[in-house]
């Protein structure tokens, strides 16, 4: 059995970011990352995932020294535009938001933001700090059942190496940091444990909500870099392309670019890897209108994503063929040549593919844990305050879990890995405050990180969840939300807030501040809605009252 200060479970952005921070503290010599996956920055070509990475996000890049190479190694901005090719080949580039010169995201591949978290820790690595054991697969994790424990805590696993046998690998940490997602080993062994804790069974359940953009299916399609698409003919006019009915129109000062608009141009347009498009399909019904979203990667050499996000009933679901999936793509989207894009291999892997689904927003209230060897109570101390458990003798260990494995849901407002980041800084916080001390550090750290997550969760559930138009009506009453919201925000600012989305693209409130904000113009539109009515109501029944008298 190997000892170490910390092992990491899951080597995603939430765990390499705690290894990041660990290391810049002396205590912390000796950490262990465990993997599932066969590399580190392995790319998952079925969800291909591109982050934006706010001033949240950044607040551990900038702890780790590493914002700087997060830009380089991204697409760094203040404002979006759109630009939206339609089924003819006309565009139109609609600016969706656009942030203050103090505040910008760095738009960057999944990939490439684990490489450069792996990169900071190359130093550590090789001084034996830090050691990353991937192909490693998780059998069991015993916490403290008695003071008779050799170990509070236990972590077995794994190595299965490629084409030879598995090698068996023991570990007690003293602290335990479960960063391995949605379905963590960690969270599981945390919740089958607290009954013998004595604590109530459903400690460690999540509290789930629903969203309308939960059960959304997606996948990812890989494109070529800088994939082609056809223009329309000069003899064709512009005003003969019909506006997609799932166009955005919640910017302002559209530019019509010239793409295509005459001139005698009969040349390809090219969807420029460094720039956002949406490639829309030619009008269907709901259940077979599709779009493909390609946000920007810096790389022009690099193949594009495009993501397909639908509802379970769509006909797209129903494709389990190559042939099928690409006569499909070519019928719904005539500006691009679809066996100029796809072999017939990658169709029908496509094809053959499951995807992934949307979950519910989910979070948990308590996500820590306090052990000790020796007691003679509960061996467990949960945390619920931030008074700490009194002193038991005996080393000290923790369980402590962050990102997804903490709160999870749909990346309608893009703040997946920036809260998960926000977690990890919380929790080097919690330790210092503690001076190290665990018994003092996770109770700091559930305290002040939960409800953030509960925050966070709910926001989701009302923010932007119908922005993929799986519900036109949904997707236009949103729209309108936005605007009337920024109307009246605009006309007094010291009453109303303007609605979730644009609230979080800024980063200077907290969750929590923005849904009470939210929460308390939604109160005062209502309020301010009844007396309208209350007042027309008045109006009307006087001058009727006056018409009968006379």
């Amino acid at each position: 059995m190997e000892p170490c200060d910390a092992l990491i479970v899951g080597a995603g952005p939430a765990g390499l970011g705690t290894a990041l921070l660990l290391i810049r503290r002396e205590p912390w010599k000796k950490i262990i990352i465990l993997e599932r996956r066969p590399a580190v920055d392995v790319e998952d070509l079925d969800k291909s995932y591109v982050y934006k990475f706010d001033a949240r996000g950044r607040s551990l890049t900038d702890a780790a020294g590493l914002s700087q190479a997060v830009e380089e190694a991204g697409m760094a901005g203040s404002s979006v535009s759109w630009t939206y090719v339609r089924p003819d080949g006309t565009t139109i580039t609609l600016p969706f938001f656009i942030k203050g010169n103090e505040q910008y995201d760095v738009f960057i591949t999944r990939s490439g933001l684990l490489k450069v978290m792996y990169e900071g820790l190359a130093k550590a690595e090789q001084q034996g700090r830090v050691r990353i054991i991937v192909n490693a697969r998780l059998t069991t994790i015993q916490l403290q059942k008695d003071s008779a424990a050799t170990a509070p805590i236990v972590v077995r696993a794994v190595y299965a190496a490629p084409g030879g046998d598995g090698k068996e690998m023991s570990f007690a940490p003293r602290l335990l940091v479960g960063a391995d997602g949605i379905n963590s080993s960690v969270r599981r062994a945390l919740a089958d444990w607290a009954p013998e804790a004595g604590l109530p069974a459903d400690h460690f359940n999540p509290v789930v909500l629903n969203s309308p953009s939960s059960g959304l299916r997606f996948k990812v399609l890989q494109l070529p870099p800088n994939p082609p698409f056809r223009k329309p003919p000069s003899s064709r006019p512009a005003s003969a392309c019909r506006p997609d009915r799932n166009a955005a129109t919640t910017a302002t000062n559209v530019n019509r670019g010239g793409t295509g608009n005459g001139g005698g141009d009969t040349t390809n347009g090219v969807l420029t890897n460094q720039q956002f498009f949406r490639v829309l399909g030619v009008d269907a019904p709901p259940n077979r209108i599709v779009r493909l979203g390609l946000f920007p990667v810096k790389d022009s050499k690099a193949p594009r994503t495009a993501n397909i996000i639908k509802p379970n009933d769509h006909v797209f679901w129903t494709l389990t063929t190559g042939p099928q999936l690409g006569a499909f793509l070519q019928e719904s989207f005539p500006q691009l040549d679809i066996s100029a894009l796809f072999t017939e291999e990658q169709l029908q892997a496509v094809a053959a593919s499951r995807g992934g689904v949307f979950p519910r927003p989910q979070y948990l209230k308590h996500f820590t844990a306090v052990l000790q060897q020796s007691c003679s109570s509960s061996a467990l101390s949960s945390t619920a305050s931030d008074a700490p458990p009194a002193a038991v003798a005996g080393p000290c260990c923790g369980v402590a879990l962050v990102g997804d494995a903490v709160h999870c849901f749909p990346p309608d407002l893009g703040q997946g890995v920036n809260s998960a980041m926000q977690d990890v800084v919380g929790l080097a916080q919690a330790l210092d405050d503690g001076d190290g001390d665990l018994v003092r550090a996770l109770p700091l750290y559930e305290t002040r990180r939960a409800p953030e997550a509960a925050a966070l969760a709910e926001l989701i559930t009302f923010g932007a969840p119908y922005q993929y138009a799986q519900d036109m009506r949904g997707h236009n009453l949103w729209q309108a939300n936005i605007r009337f919201r920024a109307f009246m925000a605009k006309l007094a600012p010291w009453a109303f807030s303007p609605q979730t989305f644009p609230m979080v693209q800024g980063t200077e409130l907290s969750y929590v501040q923005i849904r009470d904000r939210v929460h308390a113009t939604t109160k005062r539109l209502w309020a301010l809605g009844l007396m309208v009515a209350t007042a027309v109501g008045a109006v009307a029944f006087h001058r009727s009252t006056g018409v009968r008298a006379s």
